[in-house]
């Protein structure tokens, strides 16, 4: 029995809507899944950036300790330094034979 063409027009149009509908059915399912995808990865790109900025906030600190150590270990060898030469002045001084009260 052969189709007329009105008969194979009307089933491929109905057969190209319904591709159609699959199509664009597809396309929403598809963004639906990136958005929610994009949304899990948002959450934690917000939760990576914070463990970042406590991360570089411990490094600025250690930095700034290991800075007044080495201002610490400055003074106290410029310290060191000025005890050294007040006990030589005071041995001079005990030596000459001056009156004088230790510091």
């Amino acid at each position: 029995m052969p189709l007329s063409p009105e008969t194979l027009l009307i089933t491929s149009l109905g057969i190209n809507g319904t591709l159609l509908t699959l199509l664009i059915s597809l396309v929403v399912y598809v963004f639906l899944t990136l958005r929610q995808e994009v949304r899990g990865v948002s959450a934690e790109v917000a939760e990576l950036s914070r463990h970042r900025v406590k991360l570089i906030h411990v490094d600025e600190c250690r930095l700034t300790a290991g800075r007044i150590h080495e201002r610490l270990d400055g003074c106290e060898a410029a310290v060191q330094g000025l005890s050294e030469r007040v006990a030589r002045t005071e041995a001079l001084l005990h030596e000459r034979g001056g009156n004088h009260e230790s510091f």
